[in-house]
């Protein structure tokens, strides 16, 4: 019976995956899933500082 009251309480969850793809010196990134790829544009492009990929975080 309590196996049964869990089952029912159980929300089904899609295994939905998605990436975002960023290229130094671009100023866009593209989204990829399922349903194919998205590209947006940014104010700025990544790039290479010190060894370390600069990412505009407030457009992600």
């Amino acid at each position: 019976m309590k196996e049964q009251e869990e089952q029912q309480g159980k929300k089904q969850v899609k295994d939905e995956k998605e990436f975002a793809v960023f290229q130094v010196d671009k100023k866009f990134y593209n989204i990829i899933n399922k349903d194919g790829n998205t590209t947006v544009y940014m104010d700025v492009k990544t790039y290479v500082d010190q060894g370390r990929t600069m990412i505009p975080v407030l457009q992600f």
